[in-house]
């Protein structure tokens, strides 16, 4: 689901999830900004829309659980 089709409340969540699961400050600036992009949750691999509790788990991922699964 891109970016732009999630409710404020959702994008609210996946934006207090990345600053409380993110340590890294540059990371946190990076995934904010692609928080803010109508990609964000596709994968980068595969191109697959990542769902809403995906991102939840994950909020700062660029891949795909599979991909990401594949890569490990």
């Amino acid at each position: 689901m891109h970016y732009r089709y999630f409710t404020l409340e959702q994008r609210d969540y996946l934006e207090q999830a990345l600053r409380d699961r993110t340590t890294d400050p540059t990371d946190l600036a990076l995934a904010l900004a692609r928080l803010r992009t109508p990609d964000y949750g596709t994968c980068a691999a595969c191109s697959v829309e990542m769902s809403y509790v995906e991102l939840i788990d994950a909020p700062a991922a660029t891949l795909c659980p599979a991909c990401r699964a594949k890569s490990n």
